[in-house]
């Protein structure tokens, strides 16, 4: 595991440069890496605090609510995230936090961000079918992840809830449209619709739609991971969306990582899984 963790710590750099490279010459949308000035360093700092402040906490208890009900049908319900299954049944081993916390507060969020929100989210948001296809990839994603050994229900399960969550959040596109004219000038400032001051319709808000339920299947693994990762990935969605730059979900996605980090550590101790 921790050969794991150094490994993609390593090649980082080589992911950060390849998926600004699609930015710049691929999907052409060197916008999306955002204001780079101090000034827009700092805006966009304070953008993904207040969003973290906002959806941490009640993303954490949704994740632990849907996961407490589901126990209630057995262990095989649910599954593990690999990194957490090995922190949970070692002993609290300094090097291996540190390994999981330089993974989860440094690279995820970087490698992560550069691709759903960095390269993704701008070329879904910029052609009218996008967000379908997006979603269409999310629904079929749980195929592609699936662990050596694991049931057709692996499957089945999250591709279910991909579907229905992304025509339930479709369905609201109508009504937060409507909002988002009754409710001027601010409204413009919350439901995404125009860029630049041009109005483009639904494809940025299908858009984000698409790339935060794929950003959940890539993590579909761990189930019911995703059920929780939906409000967040719309969270850094919207973020992204909302600073024209992956700098804001980057700092968002790293607070909630280390935040989840300490909740876990706190949890273990308190349960004597580990002794201290």
């Amino acid at each position: 595991m921790a050969i794991r963790i150094v490994t993609a710590a390593l090649l980082l750099p080589f992911q950060a440069t390849a998926y600004i490279v699609l930015l710049s010459y691929g999907f052409k949308t060197t916008s999306a890496l955002g204001d780079r000035t101090p000034r827009g360093l700092l805006r966009d700092t304070a953008a993904g605090l207040v969003t973290w402040l906002m959806f941490a906490t009640p993303t954490l208890l949704i994740h632990a609510a849907v996961r407490l009900w589901l126990t209630g049908f057995g262990q095989q319900a649910v599954s593990e995230n690999p990194l957490i299954d090995a922190l949970r049944k070692s002993s609290i081993n300094e090097w291996l936090w540190i390994f999981v916390a330089v993974e989860a507060i440094l690279c995820a969020p970087i490698r992560e961000e550069l691709f759903f929100r960095g390269t993704l989210q701008p070329f879904f948001c910029r052609h009218p079918m996008a967000g379908d296809l997006s979603l269409a990839l999310a629904i079929a994603a749980p195929a592609f992840f699936l662990p050596r050994g694991g049931s057709l229900a692996a499957v089945i399960v999250p591709a279910l809830y991909a579907a229905m969550a992304g025509f339930t959040l479709m369905l609201a596109e109508r009504p937060l449209l409507h909002l988002r004219e009754w409710s001027e000038p601010w409204g413009r400032r919350l439901v995404p619709d125009v860029v630049g001051g041009e109005s483009v319709g639904r494809p940025i808000f299908r858009g984000i739609i698409g790339t935060s339920i794929l950003f959940a299947m890539f993590h579909s693994t761990s189930w019911p991971d995703p059920i929780a990762l939906t409000l967040l990935g719309l969270a850094f969605g919207w973020l992204g969306w909302r600073t024209q730059g992956v700098f804001g979900p980057i700092v968002c996605h790293a607070l909630f990582n280390g935040y989840s980090l300490i909740v876990l550590r706190l949890t273990i101790m308190a349960s004597g899984t580990s002794p201290a």
